[in-house]
């Protein structure tokens, strides 16, 4: 089970995820589920989990021969997710376990010359890839209701900064300890947050950080100024 979150504007793309991950047995273990195409596109899993990583591990550095972009990311997707979700069908059906559990990658990527700032979400059986609508999306265990604290936290955030900024790794701790409470045992902290953004002196810089509670407190790195967040929250 899994609770990830994401957003996207202007030059800023962010994501977010809980690091709990249970096997069959039932037994937990901390992971990483956020990762980064480039300096302006990164990415967070949902879902089947072995195979899926796997997939991810080997797509990650074709960056080096693709363009650093998310359509670039979504060819490279496109070119192998078949083979690793026959290889997962195969897995799971020696195993006695039918059918492969679904996978979602939600990819968020800062504006280019000729693509706005957007969140996409894409299938790891199919490989199709689906525009998101807002500058926050979220997925994984309770699609829901996570979507629905997401904007909620968003939007309080927002309302009630003082500085004239949002700290995106806050609103990522809010969002996983409503995760948490609502699934206890199966989605925990800590909370993986990783954010690609400009630097200030004219180049990027892509952030990771692994906040330990929901009492954490925020990183400058992490914070957007509000008239960067727009009217593109969709409610």
């Amino acid at each position: 089970m899994t609770a990830i979150y994401a957003y996207a504007h202007e030059q800023v793309a962010f994501v977010a995820g809980d690091t709990c991950r249970v096997d069959r047995n039932r037994q937990g273990r901390s992971v990483c589920k956020v990762h980064h195409w480039s300096d302006a596109v990164v990415l967070a899993q949902a879902g089947e989990a072995q195979f899926l990583t796997q997939l991810i591990g080997v797509v990650r550095p074709l960056m080096g021969f693709y363009p650093p972009t998310d359509e670039a990311f979504f060819d490279a997707f496109s070119e192998l997710h078949r083979k690793f979700w026959s290889d997962a069908e195969m897995e799971y059906a020696s195993k006695g376990i039918s059918p492969v559990p679904d996978g979602t990658v939600l990819v968020a990527a800062a504006a280019t010359p000729t693509h706005p700032a957007r969140i996409h979400k894409v299938d790891f059986k199919t490989g199709a890839r689906v525009l998101c609508v807002g500058t926050v999306d979220v997925d994984g265990t309770d699609e829901a209701q996570f979507k629905a604290d997401a904007l909620r936290n968003f939007l309080s955030l927002q309302s009630t900064q003082s500085d004239s900024r949002v700290p995106l790794d806050r609103w990522a701790c809010l969002c996983a300890s409503d995760a948490v409470n609502a699934h206890t045992g199966v989605i925990s902290y800590p909370v993986d947050a990783l954010i690609a953004r400009p630097s200030g002196v004219g180049d990027r810089l892509l952030v990771q950080r692994r906040i330990q509670s929901s009492s954490s407190p925020p990183v400058d790195l992490f914070a957007v100024a509000t008239e960067e967040l727009g009217a593109g929250v969709s409610r």
